[in-house]
């Protein structure tokens, strides 16, 4: 009886060991000194998309706070005008100030791009990790609702959605992440199938640890990687998202600015004032390219297999 005691308490302290062990491991993979930053920081483009994103960021953010013009006043005599002292970006067709809407229009391309993703994450994080830990009929249960979500054309859901809760930031987000939440689910699910059968889960589970601390202290933390990866790519996704929503005339309502309702409302005087066009769509590409590499570098950082298996398939 006293050696067989003995053994449960070596097993109790070797899960411990265990389970600290990996969620330390976790810990340094992600953030500690194992070289993430020096590998995101190790790809050409990712040091100047990290300053062309953040220089964009702190325009939308900071511009308006120093900007004297109106963004809603109208000036008819000065419909149309190009870049000057006056209006160093030029003046839209109803004679407003560019500079100033643009920074506008980003707050809101930006926040609706990002309160998406963030909704998508916290209902997408959750549902696959209860999917993938619990399996069975919760996992066939949730699978089945996520391959119908994925069974409708995004983009085309994404309009009918807009289109039916009606016009509105609070439209666009709900839209954008109702149908980004299905690609959370599944990269949830199944990293936690894999994580799941690991020896400090299962010691966990001996333990008598609940669902719910082993779902949190134990296997999300091992799950963070890819779903961080997955957050900056979806960004991207979302923003460009945004700005056909307000293109189609779903997004935000006038008179309030952002990046697609102002293509929207210029792309007809294109050869009369290409600037009014190519400013927007400008700011989207840049900032749609810079996430995305941003996205890819994060990638590497995080998982240097993923670099070293495309760079032996380059070979």
């Amino acid at each position: 009886m006293a050696g067989s005691a003995h053994q449960a308490q070596l097993r109790q302290s070797g899960g411990l060991a265990e389970a600290g062990t990996a969620k330390a491991h976790s810990r340094r993979a992600l953030w500690g000194g194992t070289g993430a930053w020096s590998r995101f920081l190790a790809g050409r483009l990712a040091g100047p998309a990290l300053v062309v994103f953040v220089l964009i960021v702190l325009y939308t953010a900071v511009g308006p706070l120093f900007l004297t013009q109106d963004p809603y006043a109208q000036d008819l005599r000065q419909r149309l005008s190009p870049p000057s002292l006056e209006h160093l970006l030029g003046t839209d067709e109803l004679g407003r100030d560019y500079l100033i809407r643009l920074a506008l229009g980003g707050r809101i391309s930006m926040g609706v791009g990002v309160l998406s993703v963030v909704l998508a994450m916290v209902v997408g994080i959750w549902l696959g990790l209860v999917a993938g830990y619990f399996g069975r009929w919760v996992d066939v249960i949730a699978m089945r609702v996520i391959d119908s979500i994925l069974a409708v054309p995004a983009l085309i859901g994404m309009v009918a959605l807009a289109a039916t809760v009606g016009a509105g930031l609070w439209s666009s987000v709900i839209a954008i992440a109702f149908f980004s939440m299905p690609r959370v689910v599944r990269l949830v699910r199944g990293s936690v199938l894999s994580v799941k059968e690991r020896d400090f889960v299962i010691a966990a589970i001996a333990m008598g640890a609940s669902h719910p601390r082993i779902l949190r202290r134990h296997i999300l933390p091992n799950v963070l990687a890819p779903i961080i990866v997955e957050a900056s790519l979806l960004s991207a996704t979302a923003i460009l998202v945004e700005a056909s929503l307000s293109f189609l005339g779903l997004g935000v309502p006038p008179p309030a600015p952002s990046w697609g309702r102002m293509l929207r409302e210029s792309y007809q005087y294109l050869y009369q004032a290409p600037w009014a066009m190519l400013l927007p769509g400008g700011l989207i590409f840049a900032t749609v390219l810079c996430v995305n590499t941003l996205g890819d570098a994060l990638r590497d950082a995080l998982d240097p297999r993923l670099r070293s298996a495309r760079l032996d398939t380059l070979r």
